[in-house]
């Protein structure tokens, strides 16, 4: 092993040795800025907390107010009027509107049949039709077609009779 040096010279162990920085090395400015933008979020959601607890507090007192001034009797007539509204609404979607039943049942006539009257109940919802038929086989054929529309759950011949021109006078009982 003659002829390896082994020792370095000066130079060369301060090229291999690393540099030391100062304390402000790019290290500790990047943990001082992280934790200083850390504080200043944790200080801009404080603030912004109590600004809304400042709401609240301000919302509560002016609802604390107006309910304080709705009592007795004219709370009750505000519920009263608030109840009968929701009946009446309950109940207008319970019925049928005329004008759709009409509409269903001229779409559903057979040629052949004159409808003279119609009578609707509302207790059992059952409609009452009076017409002129020239024979049995249309008034069946109008029957078929009032049960096909869906808009009765049960179409019954109530009564027939033959006028003085030998047409077919019926009443025909549907229920809804």
């Amino acid at each position: 092993m003659l002829g390896v040096n082994i020792a370095q010279s000066q130079k060369e162990e301060e090229e291999i040795k690393p540099k030391r920085g100062g304390f402000f090395d790019t290290g500790t400015i990047v943990s001082i800025v992280l934790i200083s933008l850390a504080g200043l979020v944790w200080g801009g959601i404080q603030f912004y907390i109590s600004t809304l607890d400042k709401k609240i507090a301000t919302v509560d007192t002016a609802l604390a107010m107006d309910s304080g001034r709705l009592v007795g009797e004219e709370i009750d007539r505000v519920a009263d009027f608030d109840a009968r509204i929701s009946y009446f609404a309950d109940k207008q979607k319970e019925l049928m509107e005329p004008l759709d039943m009409m509409t269903k049942l001229e779409e559903s006539m057979v040629s052949g049949i004159v409808l003279t009257e119609y009578e609707y109940k509302h207790e059992g919802s059952v409609g009452n039709i009076h017409g002129v038929a020239s024979n049995f086989r249309v008034l069946a054929e109008q029957i078929l077609a009032f049960k096909s529309t869906g808009l009765f759950s049960e179409v019954k011949v109530e009564k027939t009779e033959r006028d003085q021109e030998g047409q077919l006078r019926f009443v025909l009982e549907a229920t809804l």
